[in-house]
């Protein structure tokens, strides 16, 4: 159940409502980017530019790389539909715990999933040979980097490696980049656009906090983004999208500030899961915590939806039983922690 269906449900306004299933940037969109809107609004009774060149000139710029590298879509969901269409998939590689979106995805396009379950034990982080082994009975290899749920990744040594092995084996490797910008991970953008089988993804719904003007976009090799571009419709990308993803990447102090506020509040975060006994916490390089529970949580998520308050649970394939807890203003937090200890029967420190 997502926040509209809730609020249809409760009857309450989304502003009623504390949303920790999404790990939209807290900070909300930048400055320049409501500025650039308010600015633009009054243009909207022009045509769409359906070839986007501003913004596809300025990624050229930022990454080295050619317009025929770059493909534009209005959403990561759309992208992944052209990708599917494109290298014809018929099964895919996907390391649990697998987001609602994705699987979402893989169930509209009626994929099998072969799974590789990421391993408490090694802190959720992915496994080199593991996913080499496996991937040679799929078609694609869906790989978030950094994982979307977990915020764990591959080395840069190991991805290259899993890039040219893709290649090798003509596996089609999807790079979803969607949670990089809140890490100093680098990205392999100029080894996927030499290969001949490896694509990246990225958002502009998370970072920049622009999920209510969805806009996504590729980049590639120069075949494969010519071969999507048949799936993909860019008169539907919205035209204020577009100046607003423009101005989000041109303002320089929005990460600065983006990381100094996820890293005050991760601090507090850790402080306050750690001291709750029957809890292990890690920590990631994304706005995101994941909670570990000793004991299955039948009632946790009916107790918080009392309170008005979403949460993100999921399972492994041992049934242990996990919050993923993105990272959200003081307020939230501050929330979210007094309801889990409430939940849990904790007296008030």
């Amino acid at each position: 159940m997502n926040i509209h269906d809730y609020a249809e449900q409760k009857k309450l306004s989304l502003k009623q409502i504390m949303d920790f299933t999404t790990s939209v940037n807290p900070l909300g969109p930048s400055s320049k980017a409501k500025h650039i809107l308010r600015k633009n609004i009054i243009n909207i009774d022009f045509p769409p530019d359906n070839k986007l060149r501003y913004i596809t000139r300025l990624i050229e710029k930022r990454e080295s790389i050619h317009a025929d590298n770059i493909l534009f879509a209005q959403s990561a969901k759309q992208l992944l539909h052209a990708i599917f269409q494109t290298a014809k998939t018929k099964t895919v590689l996907v390391l649990p715990p697998v987001s609602q979106a994705y699987q979402e995805t893989i169930s509209l396009h009626k994929l099998t999933p072969k799974k590789l379950p990421l391993d408490k034990t090694n802190h959720f982080s992915p496994d080199l040979a593991a996913i080499l082994k496996a991937m040679e009975k799929t078609d694609t290899i869906l790989m978030p980097y950094p994982h979307d749920i977990a915020g764990t990744s591959l080395t840069m040594g190991d991805l290259l490696t899993l890039i040219s092995e893709a290649g090798r084996l003509g596996k089609t490797l999807i790079l979803d980049e969607s949670y990089r910008d809140f890490t100093e991970m680098a990205s392999p953008v100029n080894e996927v656009i030499k290969s001949e089988t490896s694509i990246i993804v990225r958002t502009f719904s998370l970072f920049y906090a622009m999920a209510g003007l969805p806009l996504a976009y590729s980049m590639g090799p120069a075949n494969i983004i010519q071969d999507m571009r048949q799936h993909v419709f860019p008169e539907e990308i919205n035209t204020l999208a577009v100046h607003a993803a423009i101005a989000s990447m041109k303002d320089t102090f929005y990460k600065k500030r983006t990381v100094e506020f996820i890293n005050t509040e991760k601090e507090y975060l850790l402080k306050a899961f750690n001291a709750i006994e029957g809890i292990v916490c890690f920590d990631t390089p994304c706005p995101v915590l994941v909670l570990a529970f000793e004991k299955k949580q039948d009632t946790l998520k009916t107790f918080f939806s009392g309170y008005h308050i979403l949460i993100n649970e999921f399972f492994d394939e041992q049934e242990g039983y996990y919050l993923k807890v993105p990272v959200k203003k003081h307020k939230w937090n501050a929330r979210f922690v007094k309801t889990l200890r409430n939940a849990l029967g904790i007296n008030k420190s």
